[in-house]
């Protein structure tokens, strides 16, 4: 009669030791499941924040550039480019803005008399009374016989 009793022990210990591993097993699965879950949570020091500039394009007709160079009312200047002086006047090119005419007739106070609104313009020269610009990879060539009215007289398109 002893020898059930051995088989009901060692089936006891079976059963332990099963219970022990699931117990071990479901453990691990538990701790893993909630530092898994739990580790989302977790968020990231912000170290510094970033400005970005966003360039959009600035659509026009042809038509309503060229009619804008015609001798606008005068601007600041922000970024002087080149310089051409031609007489009492003074050609201060803004690169991809336009040109400023500066009356320099007092040069202890210089007046600012017109801007030719030229959209890409990057370099000016000044031969006679005509006024060459360039217009993105246009050539413009105006008459400054009148500084103060400036008129397109002849363009080079690209």
């Amino acid at each position: 009669m002893q020898r059930p009793l051995i088989i009901r022990c060692q089936a006891h210990k079976i059963t332990v030791m099963a219970t022990k591993t699931t117990v071990r097993f479901f453990s691990i699965f538990v701790v893993s499941f909630l530092l898994f879950l739990f580790s989302g949570c977790v968020k990231d020091a912000v170290k510094g924040t970033r400005t970005y500039t966003i360039m959009t394009p600035i659509l026009k007709a042809r038509s309503e550039v060229m009619a804008d160079i015609n001798g606008n009312p005068t601007q600041s200047v922000e970024a002087a480019g080149k310089i051409y002086i031609k007489d009492n006047f003074i050609y201060l090119n803004e690169v991809d803005k336009g040109i400023h005419i500066i009356d320099n007739s007092n040069p202890s106070s210089p007046k600012q008399v017109a801007f030719l609104d030229i959209p890409g313009n990057l370099d000016v020269a000044v031969r006679g009374n005509t006024l060459y610009a360039d217009m993105y990879g246009d050539l413009l060539a105006l008459d400054i016989s009148d500084p103060k009215k400036a008129t397109v007289t002849k363009e080079l398109k690209n």
